[in-house]
């Protein structure tokens, strides 16, 4: 509990997840209406890089305890609907990206096998740098990784 609220209640949430979800789902209706072919992929990523990552007074966001926040905190950030709407940027994410994605951190044909009918052409290499997704992938952060 947090000794400057006086409410009585044994616990406190310190998260937004439950009033998150019921709004995200909300503005992932919206893209969808305009354009009933995108794919779920596709809306996930205008709703991401339609966001921002300032605050609703144009500041840099804060975390919890009032400092500047970093991508840890605040992911995407804020979402704009109307931005989601019409997008400057659109792609697919395919189901092969994806497998070459559980590839490149580690499943083998045994783990594809749990969710995937019939054999996958394994492939001989692939890069996770190069996931077609609308973040930044870092699987360790040891060290320096220059992406372009």
């Amino acid at each position: 509990m947090v000794e400057s609220d006086k409410r009585k209640s044994p616990y406190m949430i310190m998260s937004g997840t439950s009033m998150s979800c019921p709004h995200v789902s909300r503005v992932v209706g919206l893209p969808k209406t305009l354009h009933p072919d995108w794919s779920l992929a596709v809306i996930r990523l205008v709703v991401m890089t339609s966001a921002r990552t300032r605050d609703n007074s144009f500041h840099p966001m804060e975390d919890s305890s009032y400092f500047e926040a970093t991508h840890f905190e605040y992911d995407a950030g804020h979402i704009q609907p109307n931005r989601a709407m019409d997008p400057s940027l659109v792609y697919e994410l395919t189901f092969s990206d994806y497998l070459y994605f559980l590839c490149d951190i580690g499943y083998n044909q045994t783990l594809f096998k749990q969710f995937q009918n019939g054999s996958y052409a394994y492939p001989e290499s692939t890069n996770l740098y190069d996931l077609n997704y609308p973040s930044i992938i870092v699987p360790k952060l040891s060290g320096s990784l220059t992406l372009t």
